[in-house]
């Protein structure tokens, strides 16, 4: 996988600290699935891919629907955040670009005005979550769920691990 811009170390807000979690959290899951090793995304990690974009989403909606919060004494709160992790390519194209996609929420999570706040979620930050989390949900209904598995006999040895 190419570069993705650095992560931000350090956010004040526990609920960017939280989808933060669930993120990296999926991304193992969607690294370590069956699918990954193939050319097709079977129906189980489909299932499990959309899962978790649906708590991914319910999240997000929870964070920015919260009542705002008035934290004096324990805010500005530093949360160091979990080394990054690289995730390889895997075999599967379909798993690599919900990784992406996945990458692209977290680092925008990050980056965000909300990042520095104590809790909650902006509705700039929460429309780009929004948006991104509903392409990766599109992705899966309108393009993996459709697309026929491809044979790559040429290449299927040299992206094994």
């Amino acid at each position: 996988m190419p570069d993705q811009p650095v992560a931000r170390t350090v956010v004040n807000n526990h609920d960017v600290l939280h989808a933060d979690a669930l993120i990296r959290r999926f991304q193992s899951e969607l690294m370590l699935c069956v699918s990954a090793l193939k050319s097709e995304v079977n129906e189980f990690d489909q299932k499990r891919a959309a899962d978790y974009l649906a708590k991914l989403a319910l999240w997000v909606k929870f964070a920015s629907d919260e009542p705002q919060l008035d934290l004096p004494a324990s805010q500005p709160a530093s949360y160091i955040l979990e080394p990054e992790v690289t995730f390889p390519d895997v075999t599967n194209e379909s798993i690599n670009t919900l990784l992406r996609l996945f990458a692209a929420l977290r680092i925008e999570l990050l980056h965000s005005q909300s990042a520095l706040a104590g809790s909650g979620l902006q509705t700039a930050d929460k429309v780009r979550a929004d948006a991104l989390i509903a392409k990766m949900q599109k992705f899966l209904v309108d393009y993996v769920a459709k697309a026929q598995p491809t044979d790559y006999p040429e290449s299927a040895m040299l992206s094994s691990p």
